[in-house]
């Protein structure tokens, strides 16, 4: 059936949504996650409980393509995490915090996603610098 599951007591199909398959990372010589697998189905919610240094954090940047997994493999809407930029074209994400430092500047922080959606550093500082001259923040970029 592909990524579908039959759902026995509403009597239609639901397509999953997220897979995630023996996902691992390191941070160094540092074991960081091990072998996350599941899946979701759509309609359904998904949370990370567990400690601190669990890899509740690790698990979500990989699944938002932030960072890579260093083994394993992962289906986001039926796009694999060999394509990173689809994902991000169907994902949001509001992350409390994502792990820059306190002191990174305003283009920066523009650049640095600028980036993950493709473009090269000088190309998402170049669009960066514009985006804040449009809403009169240009000065304020540094």
């Amino acid at each position: 059936m592909g990524n579908q599951s039959r759902d026995s007591e509403v009597g239609h199909f639901r397509t999953q949504v997220l897979l995630a398959e023996d996902l691992r990372k390191f941070y160094g010589p540092r074991l960081a996650l091990q072998g996350l697998s599941f899946s979701l189905e759509a309609g359904r919610i998904l949370g990370f409980l567990g400690p601190n240094g669990a890899g509740k954090t690790t698990s979500i940047r990989i699944l938002t393509t932030i960072l890579e997994p260093d083994g394993g493999h992962f289906v986001v809407d039926g796009i694999s995490c060999e394509y990173p930029q689809e994902i991000r074209r169907r994902i949001g994400v509001l992350p409390e915090g994502y792990g820059l430092p306190k002191q990174v500047t305003g283009i920066e922080h523009l650049t640095f996603f600028g980036q993950l959606y493709g473009r090269t550093a000088g190309e998402a500082t170049s669009h960066g610098l514009a985006l804040l001259e449009e809403v009169g923040m240009g000065k304020r970029a540094k």
